[in-house]
């Protein structure tokens, strides 16, 4: 009976210190972590796309950077994000060097332009339409930039291709190409017409493939 009852005052006098000791161990490792990463802290952010997604929650007006395509081979990822409520550009995340591009192209009054498609040598192929406000000489072209918005190259587009814009575009993987849907309306109508072209990277043309409508 002794020993029963001795144990029993060796674990009470245990747990007693384990009590007056533990909350405090576990209370300055609560503090210790808030002090490292404070609620609402910016300064926690881990990369550069993130920090700059953030400034957009203080303006609400211009929305927030909406991601338009990864390309896991080459490690980046294309954005869009407004610059005013009435314009927007395109900007680069490469998320394994913590690599940072904007300001590229430019989607306003006057010159319209959509992201098609990640090329080499980061590169940017965007298909460039005329705003409301263009003049009434500007056509429809497709524009190659790379990520510090320099202007490689602009390709005329066929003089006989459809009058309106680009629509979509896509990779097909079995013929391993590049293509652009383009349409001569802004809705869809049963006298929409369609056309698609495959883009060839090399020689930076446009080859028709078909007619639709």
């Amino acid at each position: 009976m002794k020993t029963i009852i001795t144990t029993i005052i060796a674990l009470a006098i245990g747990f007693g210190i384990a009590w007056t000791v533990l909350p405090e161990t576990r209370m300055t490792m609560t503090r210790s972590d808030t002090e490292k990463a404070p609620v609402g802290d910016t300064t926690a952010v881990q990369n550069k796309f993130f920090a700059f997604a953030d400034t957009f929650t203080k303006n609400r007006d211009m929305g927030t950077p909406v991601v338009l395509s990864f390309d896991p081979e080459l490690n980046v990822m294309v954005f869009r994000y407004g610059t005013s409520q009435e314009s927007s550009q395109f900007g680069v995340y490469n998320y394994t060097t913590d690599e940072l591009f904007t300001g590229i192209g430019n989607i306003n009054y006057i010159e319209v332009q959509q992201f098609v498609s990640l090329l080499g040598n980061n590169q940017l192929l965007i298909w460039s339409s005329p705003g409301v406000d263009a003049l009434a000489t500007d056509k429809p072209k497709l524009v190659i930039k790379d990520f510090t918005n320099t202007t490689i190259k602009e390709i005329p587009l066929p003089a006989t291709i459809l009058s309106h814009f680009h629509q979509s575009h896509g990779y097909d993987s079995v013929a391993g190409k590049l293509y652009i849907t383009v349409k001569d309306t802004f809705d869809h109508t049963p006298t929409t017409k369609y056309e698609t072209y495959i883009f060839d990277e090399e020689t930076h043309t446009l080859v028709k493939q078909e007619v639709k409508g």
